[in-house]
């Protein structure tokens, strides 16, 4: 298929909705022979700010020499925005002969594969092939059987929104894309992801109590500022 014959196909699939579920998309990772070697997943989910989180993690790391692998959602100009590599947008030649190996491949399943199950499995073959050191990915709906979490990642990152600012997060949660979502998909206890925060944090090479001292040093230099200012206005 050419370029827009293979994204007429793809936007064709809208029309199977969302099917909840991963065996669709670990069965297309499977059959694709996906394998991001060693490569860090960082996952990104929430409410509100995703895009831009992962932009920003892309670009971080990329100004650390890092070869990333971004997929993000939705697209505001072209549908190859959603995947990138070291900043550069999947080439039209890439997307028609992804779409085109994947179009035969699940031809005759049944249930078919979504609209959002085959564009996850087009960005992670194309990270496959490109040998990625960090692959940033954007949940979609957000939630455990989001077609994300068929990937492990090793850091989870969740934006926050005002719905999520009025959970209680000292019982678990039954929206996995509002608290503690992560490539293991289910239902998190606090104290689970109080660990996961703290990996997190270790792979950035510094700790809650680090954080912790670094805020209280500050404090305590803003405080005697503003204390010496006072007495020389006496």
């Amino acid at each position: 298929m050419k370029y827009k014959e293979a994204l007429a196909w793809l936007y064709s699939l809208q029309r199977f909705g969302i099917k909840l579920g991963l065996e669709n998309i670990r069965r297309l990772i499977a059959e694709m022979h996906v394998d991001l070697g060693g490569a860090r997943v960082i996952h990104v989910a929430g409410t509100n700010g995703k895009g831009s989180v992962c932009a920003m993690i892309d670009s971080i790391c990329r100004a650390k020499k890092y070869r990333t692998g971004l997929f993000i959602s939705p697209h505001l100009v072209t549908f190859r925005e959603r995947i990138r590599i070291g900043g550069e947008m999947i080439s039209e030649n890439e997307v028609a002969a992804g779409l085109t190996n994947i179009r035969k491949l699940v031809a005759d399943w049944e249930p078919h594969p979504t609209f959002f199950e085959i564009a996850t499995v087009l960005s992670l073959k194309h990270f496959t092939e490109a040998k990625i050191d960090v692959v940033i990915l954007e949940t979609g709906l957000g939630g455990r059987l989001d077609a994300t979490n068929a990937v492990q990642s090793n850091v989870a990152v969740i934006t926050p929104g005002e719905d999520c600012e009025r959970e209680n997060w000292n019982h678990q949660s039954a929206n996995a894309g509002c608290f503690g979502a992560s490539a293991s998909g289910g239902r998190q206890s606090h104290s689970r992801s109080r660990h996961r925060m703290r990996s997190a944090l270790r792979v950035c090479r510094t700790s809650l109590r680090q954080i912790a001292n670094r805020v209280a040093r500050r404090t305590s230099k803003t405080q005697r500022r503003n204390r010496n200012r006072s007495h020389s206005c006496r």
